[in-house]
């Protein structure tokens, strides 16, 4: 239950606010009653009230000057200052300075109630971003105050599950595919999951980019939680929205201490098992105690035939072993990091039959890699744009003369026309390539090259210049329709987006 402190000099008074409290809500309950703001800004620190209910003629501290007090002491507190009706002018600058709202005696219950519903859903928000704030500290393994534990996470247990979309997270460059443009996590509704598993509190913390998340659940009492159902309901939302996705649940409850170690257990079971396009919910428990999965090899009979072919240009053999070797790694389901140690090895052979001299991968091509497993769906995209890799290699064209029907400048050009035609639209990588018969890893290198943008930053940047146009020509324009032209649904994300292109707010900007 949420905490009332009732700052009041009238016992009578005192007691039927109590009374009225007690018989409309159970949702509140007073912890603590002092006769006059000095009294109460003592007791605060100890007793951390949720709301207080002050009168405004007291003495030594008046009503006014506990608010002024509270304003810059105690910010968090949702203060509702009661008054007669002759002191209506005080109750009015206390309003000023931040009490939230007022009463006039004598306060009814009609009075209250209401104004309780309202301070409990307020406070149900502030508990439940509070509460995300500290998930977040323990999860980074930070410290956190138990006593505001107490407070905000004060559930007798928890459970975690891991919910990715896709490849693993890219190693040398921060990749964005518009995930949260495109309605991402939003999308998810965490209070129908909620009504799903009858008694449990969902938060959604973030993981380490956009497509990854934590879900924290806390539970009171002795209640069962099926994390096995939820991990398959997310698994099915993440491979939805990015075509295939790992889930990592733990079919046991721990305690906010072990938190920290038990995240971090998931993400190494998760990159120890994701697998491309495959659909996985995985029991973490299981998994920890499982046999670790075979790595793949590079055979000294393959790599000197492939050697062989990349030494004597033939392309056309290559590509064909190297088709045999990915279906029937696709067959195996090797993991990606399997499937990465043995590409490098291959790239790395290219490498060395087409002049370069370093012992290691180049960096061009680790971060070329990096994004061809980071936008590969499955083993089919994933061989094409290392065929392409490849092909560029051995034929030692540049990246303004790629192996497609269209120059680079034509492709460029092309793009910059469909994506102003069609920004009320979701704008993908992958759907552009798709037209443009690219793949992903070559027209996220031209931008670059030619931009020095990533896809999704081109596309965000040309929504943002729309939505200046629009504003400036049509300044009656209401900024939801504003974003939903440019391509974005809800005008609370546009606004964050806008502010950090322009380094002001759409307001503002109008303004």
């Amino acid at each position: 239950m949420y905490r009332i402190m009732i700052v009041e000099d009238e016992p009578p008074i005192v007691r039927y606010l109590k009374s009225i409290v007690e018989s409309v809500t159970d949702r509140f309950m007073i912890c603590s009653v002092a006769e006059d703001g000095m009294e109460a800004l003592e007791k605060i620190e100890a007793l951390r009230p949720d709301v207080i209910l002050t009168d405004v003629r007291m003495p030594r501290m008046n009503g006014v000057e506990f608010v002024k007090h509270l304003r810059t002491e105690h910010p968090q507190l949702l203060t509702v200052v009661i008054s007669g009706y002759q002191d209506f002018e005080y109750a009015r600058e206390s309003l000023k300075w931040g009490a939230l709202d007022y009463l006039l005696k004598p306060v009814s219950p009609e009075q209250l109630k209401p104004l309780l519903d309202m301070l409990a859903v307020r406070l149900d928000g502030i508990y439940h971003e509070r509460a995300a704030t500290l998930l977040d500290q323990i999860i980074g393994n930070r410290s956190v105050e138990e006593q505001i534990c107490q407070k905000y996470l004060n559930y007798e247990q928890f459970h975690v599950i891991l919910a990715r979309g896709g490849s693993l997270p890219a190693r040398f460059f921060n990749m964005q595919l518009g995930f949260n443009e495109l309605g991402g996590w939003a999308q998810l509704d965490l209070e129908e999951l909620s009504r799903r598993h009858t008694g449990c509190k969902i938060w959604l913390q973030s993981g380490r980019d956009e497509f990854e998340s934590f879900f924290i659940i806390a539970m009171d009492g002795n209640q069962r939680f099926h994390s096995k159902s939820m991990a398959e309901q997310l698994n099915a939302f993440v491979s939805k929205l990015r075509g295939y996705g790992t889930v990592v649940y733990s079919s046991k409850s721990i305690s906010l201490t072990d938190l920290a170690g038990v995240t971090n257990r998931m993400i190494g079971v998760l990159n120890e098992n994701c697998v491309l396009g495959r659909n996985q919910a995985l029991d973490l428990e299981d998994m920890l105690s499982a046999n670790r999965r075979e790595m793949l090899v590079l055979e000294d009979t393959m790599e000197n035939k492939l050697a062989f072919f990349i030494s004597n240009r033939q392309v056309s053999y290559l590509k064909s072993e190297l088709s045999k070797m990915f279906a029937d790694w696709n067959i195996q389901q090797y993991t990606q990091i399997s499937l990465e140690k043995i590409l490098r090895q291959i790239l790395q052979l290219v490498e060395k039959h087409t002049g370069y001299q370093t012992p290691k991968l180049s960096l061009d091509r680790e971060r070329q890699l990096d994004e061809a497993l980071f936008y590969a769906n499955g083993y089919e995209s994933l061989l094409k744009a290392i065929l392409d890799m490849i092909v560029e290699l051995m034929s030692a064209l540049d990246i303004d003369q790629p192996t497609y029907k269209l120059n680079a400048g034509e492709i460029l050009s092309r793009i910059e026309v469909y994506v102003h035609k069609n920004l009320a639209e979701p704008i993908t990588l992958q759907s552009v390539c798709y037209l443009m018969d690219v793949s992903q890893t070559y027209l996220s290198r031209l931008f670059r090259k030619s931009k020095n943008l990533t896809f999704n930053e081109y596309v965000t940047y040309a929504r943002i210049q729309e939505a200046k146009r629009l504003m400036a020509e049509h300044p009656e324009m209401l900024l939801k329709d504003v974003a939903s032209i440019v391509g974005y649904k809800d005008s609370h994300y546009f606004s964050r987006i806008f502010k950090s292109v322009t380094g002001s707010s759409p307001s503002a900007y109008n303004d």
